[in-house]
């Protein structure tokens, strides 16, 4: 069996977002969900156990948490719509996604890197950072998939409202990021 890479997963959003734990089954989780309603709910497609089992050993693990845009409306209106009561119109806002600003983006996705971080104490997951740990990472899985192996995975962010200024990319790599996508979808 070859080791899978998974180049886009929002772990640390599914968890904190949608209250998912990532160490149930997908079939566990579709079950808690069976009564909710709401985009996504109870058609989970991930989890830690289902990626150790497909053999997928790396992924790149999402940091997700857009401002919202300038062009949204202000005051009451602003506020965040249920999914069912959201239009099509030129602004898409999403539940547990838009925030109010870059400050508020910044310390959500700062807790999405702190449960990544509390996987990696458990056990679950290895952030991958250089060269080296690519390499050992690849190594551990050449045998196939195991369940106390970690999953690697390369820190992502999934547009770029989380760095607030500048001068905060640099943090943001000491904190282990290495990829980011400067625009996201809406």
């Amino acid at each position: 069996m070859r080791l899978i890479v998974d180049a886009h997963l929002d772990l640390g959003w599914n968890a904190l977002g949608f209250d998912r734990d990532q160490m149930n089954t997908v079939h566990r989780l579709r079950e808690q969900e069976a009564h909710m309603t709401g985009k996504g709910r109870g058609r989970c497609t991930v989890s830690l156990p289902q990626m150790r089992a497909g053999c997928v050993g790396i992924c790149l693990a999402t940091l997700l948490a857009r401002a919202r845009p300038a062009t949204a409306p202000a005051g009451a209106g602003a506020k965040v719509p249920a999914l069912a009561d959201r239009g099509r119109g030129k602004v898409i806002l999403r539940e547990h996604l838009d925030y109010a600003n870059q400050a508020i983006a910044s310390a959500m996705a700062q807790s999405q890197l702190a449960y990544y971080r509390l996987l990696e104490q458990q056990g679950q997951m290895r952030m991958i950072r250089d060269r080296a740990a690519l390499r050992a990472t690849f190594a551990d899985w050449s045998n196939g998939p195991a369940p106390e192996l970690p999953i690697g995975y390369i820190l992502s962010m999934e547009g770029a409202d989380p760095i607030v200024e500048p001068e905060q990319a640099d943090w943001w790599w000491d904190q282990g990021l290495r990829t980011v996508c400067l625009a996201h979808y809406g």
